[in-house]
């Protein structure tokens, strides 16, 4: 708009009110227009049709007093309430008054809602004037509250005195978006026409200059379409309420009114300042903005939004108002929430910092921290899923546990935490990985370590070596004893032979299962030994001629060595069978009398109870024995 126009639009104004620009004028007063002969009608036929009756009502103190209207607390006889009884001062009384008393009654009782007063009924008194039986209010304006943070606290219970007065707010959208619905515009939404209950009910008074948008044919309702002139109080009024525009005030008038309201919520002043008409008038059109400081940016781009100059381009319904309003409070309690958990992450971080963070106690209660500090910020999040301090704050409370896994040596929590970040650090991420693998590493050689070590392993396996082997050499010497076989060197050779190549070849058939754990190694080892012992000492007792029971002496010497040294290494138990063999040997080198067979059957006999007894489980033996006879052995 060129500075000519503008101009020209402020002369329209003034002389559409017509006033001079200079003129002083209270802003906070409401401008209503001239009633329609269509309201007038309607009053006439109220009368006509009035009966003779009491109002069945019995008026007591005044409540309030306004401009014409006067309100009467009063006791409704059949009800038996109290109530409020809004007529025309007795100063004022004019068609005008009556008609203006009649339509905002009849607008008020168009629109039952909440946050609306309820009208109860229009009635007449005995001299024809009209009397609006209304519910009657307690509580205070919502002005008063706004000049008053210290009686929202005290009445309220509210610390938050901004969330308050934008609940507050939101009720009264809720009013208007209702009217709305109806097709009928307020036209002077401000904080003195809100009353708040003690209970923090709302309602939105004084609809006086309302009009509707829809022709209902009750010829009760004013017209948008037929009002003309200014309306409305200058303090909060859009540019299209001065009347200088062709098209009929609409809906987004109230938008504007949300937004001027709004905006004394956060500045403590109505928009547009009292002063002389010409400025008020250029206030309105041009509707200059300033705000603290300290005004949430949110609400300031939705006050920016609402009271647009231009009603195209202005925020289009008190519906979309009201989700902007949610929405800020949605995004004001995320961040209350944000702020609360980043305490919580604060208090995280000196508990992992304490000398005993890796104890079980002290681990406890980090974990319950990082919980409740990680609820707060998902809780924001819920909320306002952009959040910036709540993603922030969680990637960084999730960082912390993820450092203090590894700190403690738990990798794979630390990969667990890690995973829920969007995106983790590089070198945080590659510390992980190399934690993980250094613990999967770990783990794989312990777990080979418990395999090789676990004696359950190979144990039928190694039973059925120990038992062929053993019964062996038990039933080869008890034979010779009792068959009573002369043992020369040869002989000695033979068996010895043969016991070595019938155990290499058996512990062949069983490598698989005889190699794989350290206690199967190292027993085969021991009776491989054994067993060449036993053979090079034949060998050499052959060549030199020497007599077998000679050899026999020296290989329960070297089996009493082989079984202790076992005992050592793998069962402590194994001790018995080297006692044996050393009590064998004592026993042969100092009684020559004795048969070398008879004792080695006995000494062999001891060993092959030793393996049954170690190399199976308390309770398995009889069973471990049982597969061994009914099927063959499996590695």
């Amino acid at each position: 708009m060129t500075e000519e126009a503008f101009a020209k639009t402020i002369h329209a104004a003034l002389d559409a009110i017509g006033v001079e620009a200079g003129t002083v004028v209270g802003a906070q007063a409401t401008f209503a227009p001239a009633h329609h002969e269509t309201a007038s009608e309607a009053l006439r036929q109220l009368r006509e049709g009035h009966s003779a009756r009491s109002l069945a009502v019995e008026l007591g103190e005044p409540l309030g007093v306004g401009g014409m209207g006067i309100v009467h607390v009063a006791q409704q006889v059949r009800m038996g309430r109290e109530v409020a009884v809004k007529s025309v001062r007795p100063e004022h009384r004019s068609e005008r008054a009556t008609v203006e008393l009649l339509q905002e009654a009849w607008i008020t009782g168009k629109l039952e809602h909440p946050n609306i007063v309820p009208v109860y009924d229009v009635a007449l008194r005995e001299d024809g004037d009209p009397v609006v039986i209304l519910k009657r209010l307690e509580g205070v304006t919502w002005t008063t509250l706004l000049q008053n943070d210290a009686m929202v606290r005290e009445r309220y219970g509210a610390d938050d005195t901004l969330a308050f007065h934008l609940q507050v707010l939101g009720q009264v959208c809720n009013a208007v978006r209702f009217a709305h619905a109806r097709g009928i515009v307020h036209r002077d939404i401000k904080p003195d026409n809100v009353q708040v209950g003690p209970f923090g009910e709302v309602y939105l008074l004084d609809w006086g200059i309302a009009v509707s948008t829809i022709d209902d044919g009750s010829r009760r309702l004013p017209l948008a379409s037929q009002s003309k002139g200014v309306a409305g109080t200058p303090a909060y009024m859009a540019p299209d309420m001065l009347g200088v525009y062709d098209e009929p005030v609409d809906h987004r008038a109230d938008v504007y009114l949300l937004g001027a309201t709004l905006y004394e919520i956060l500045t403590g002043r109505p928009p547009h300042e009292e002063g002389a008409w010409g400025a008020l008038v250029r206030s309105i059109l041009l509707t200059e903005l300033v705000f603290p400081d300290d005004a949430p940016a949110g609400l300031v781009a939705l006050v920016r939004q609402a009271m647009d100059t231009d009603r195209d381009t202005r925020l289009q319904s008190a519906e979309a108002f009201r989700l902007e309003l949610e929405h800020f409070g949605e995004q004001r309690d995320a961040e209350h929430l944000a702020t609360r958990a980043a305490s919580r992450h604060r208090d995280l971080t000196e508990a992992i910092g304490a000398k005993d963070a890796a104890s079980a106690a002290h681990r406890e209660a980090i974990y319950r921290i990082f919980g409740e500090c990680r609820f707060g910020f998902r809780s924001a999040l819920e909320l306002w899923p952009e959040c910036e301090l709540a993603q922030r704050g969680l990637n960084e409370a999730t960082e912390t546990m993820v450092r203090f896994e590894l700190s403690v040596g738990q990798a794979e929590a630390a990969q667990g935490w890690i995973g829920q970040l969007d995106a983790p650090p590089p070198e945080l991420e590659a510390e992980v990985e190399a934690a993980v693998e250094e613990t999967r590493a770990e783990r794989a050689r312990l777990a080979n370590l418990e395999s090789d070590i676990d004696p359950g392993l190979g144990r039928r396996t190694r039973l059925f070596v120990g038992l062929v082997c053993g019964l062996t050499w038990v039933v080869v010497p008890f034979g010779l004893a009792i068959l009573d076989v002369p043992i020369g060197p040869d002989i000695g050779v033979y068996a010895s032979a043969f016991f070595l190549v019938f155990s290499l070849s058996l512990l062949f058939w069983a490598r698989e299962s005889m190699m794989r754990t350290r206690i199967n190694r190292n027993l085969s080892v021991s009776m491989l030994t054994a067993i060449v012992v036993l053979f090079i000492t034949s060998l050499v007792a052959w060549r030199n001629g020497g007599a077998m029971r000679d050899a026999v002496l020296e290989v329960h010497l070297a089996w009493a060595c082989i079984t202790g040294l076992t005992a050592l290494s793998v069962d402590r138990r194994l001790a018995i069978p080297a006692l044996a063999f050393l009590a064998g040997y004592l026993l042969l080198a100092l009684n020559p009398d004795i048969e070398a067979m008879q004792v080695a059957t006995v000494t062999n006999g001891v060993l092959l109870v030793a393996m049954i007894a170690l190399w199976t489980r308390l309770g398995e033996d009889i069973p471990a024995l049982s597969r061994l006879t009914s099927r063959s052995p499996k590695p």
